[in-house]
C-alpha cells in the first residue's frame, strides 16, 4: 500500500516481537530500512504476533489501522489522526462487534466487504482454526459490527484450516466478483489454500458458498520408488490422477477411490522410467497439477 501517499507502494508488515514494521519504497523501487510505527512517540507493541491491516476506518482520507495478535488481548483500533501523507497514532481503542470486545488467541484480521454493500467487513484467523466473520452493519465513516459468524462450506459445516495461526487475504482471485480466500498456516502444515467462492449464494452466514479446500504435494520429489502423493480435503471427494509425460501423452490414470475430509495418502506403483512429469489431480471442479522428477 501506498503509506505516506507519494505514489509508490510501501510494505508494513507485523513480527513476533509485537511490532510493526515500516519499509518506504523509494522511487527507484528500493526500500529504505525498516522503521517501527509508533503511537503517543511509542513504539506500537501488541506484545506478540502483531497482525496489521489498514483501511479509511473513519473515510477522512488517510489509513487507519486494525492490529490483531497472539495473547487474548482484543483487537486494537487505531485511528489515524494525522494525513494521508504522515500518518500519527494517539492511542488506540478495542474492536467491538455485536455489543461485545472479541478475545481470540492468534487474530489474525483481514478488512474486505465481503457482501458488495460498500462498506469493509472483518474476516479473521484464529486459534480455533476457524475464519471469523464480522460483518459492518454501520455506515461509510462510522463502521459499527455484527457478532461473530463463522464463515461456512457451501457443503455445509464451518470452514476450518490445518493450522491455528492462519492470516486469510480476500480477493476476486478468480476474476468472477466474488471473495475467495487465500490463507497460509503454521506449525507442521505447509500448504497455502484457496477457498473458492461459488455464485448464486448469499454472502451472509455462509460467506459466498465457500468451497472446501484441497492441496496437493508429492511426499517425494524426486521420486525413486513409488509415488506417493499427499491430498488435504475439506469435503468427502474421488480424486483422479493423471501422470503425463513432458510432451503431453498420458502415461497413466489412477482413481483414487472414495477419500474423507483431511490428509490423505495415495500411493502408485512405481512404473515410470527415470525422467521429468507433469502430475494432475481432479477433485470434483478442483485442478491441481505438479511436476516431478523419477530418479531410480
Amino acid at each position: 500500500m501506498d503509506w505516506n501517499n507519494d505514489g509508490y507502494d510501501d510494505i508494513l508488515v507485523g513480527d513476533r516481537n509485537g511490532y510493526i514494521n515500516y519499509f518506504e519504497r523509494n522511487s527507484d523501487g528500493t526500500l529504505q530500512s525498516g522503521v517501527k510505527l509508533v503511537s503517543n512517540g511509542t513504539p506500537i507493541d501488541v506484545v506478540y504476533s502483531s497482525a496489521p491491516d489498514f483501511a479509511d476506518w473513519d473515510n477522512d482520507g488517510d489509513l487507519d489501522m486494525i492490529v490483531g495478535s497472539d495473547p487474548t488481548a482484543p483487537l486494537r483500533i487505531y485511528m489515524n489522526t494525522g494525513t494521508a501523507s504522515a500518518y500519527q497514532f494517539s492511542g488506540y481503542v478495542n474492536f467491538v462487534a455485536g455489543g461485545s470486545t472479541p478475545s481470540v488467541r492468534y487474530s489474525m484480521p483481514t478488512i474486505f466487504d465481503m457482501n458488495g454493500d460498500g462498506l469493509f467487513d472483518i474476516v479473521m484467523g484464529a486459534s480455533d482454526k476457524k475464519f471469523h466473520y464480522y460483518e459492518n452493519t454501520g455506515t461509510l465513516g462510522n463502521p459499527s459490527f455484527a457478532a461473530d459468524s463463522p464463515l461456512e462450506y457451501q457443503s455445509g459445516g464451518q470452514m476450518y484450516t490445518e493450522s491455528y495461526c492462519s492470516r486469510p487475504e480476500v480477493a476476486h482471485w478468480d476474476e468472477d466478483g466474488l471473495p475467495d480466500i487465500i490463507s497460509g498456516a503454521a506449525g507442521s502444515d505447509d500448504y497455502v489454500y484457496y477457498y473458492m467462492a461459488l455464485p448464486g449464494v448469499s454472502t451472509e452466514e455462509s460467506s459466498s458458498g465457500i468451497l472446501a479446500p484441497a492441496s496437493l504435494s508429492m511426499n517425494e520429489n524426486p521420486v525413486t520408488s513409488n509415488l506417493s502423493i499427499s491430498i488435504n480435503l475439506g469435503e468427502v471427494s474421488t480424486p483422479v490422477i493423471t501422470v503425463y509425460s513432458m510432451d503431453g501423452r498420458v502415461l497413466l490414470t489412477h482413481n483414487a477411490g472414495t477419500l474423507n475430509p483431511g490428509h490423505n495418502t495415495v500411493f502408485i506403483p512405481g512404473t515410470l522410467p527415470n525422467g521429468s512429469y507433469m502430475l494432475h489431480c481432479s477433485a470434483g471442479n478442483r485442478q491441481l497439477t505438479e511436476r516431478f522428477a523419477v530418479v531410480r
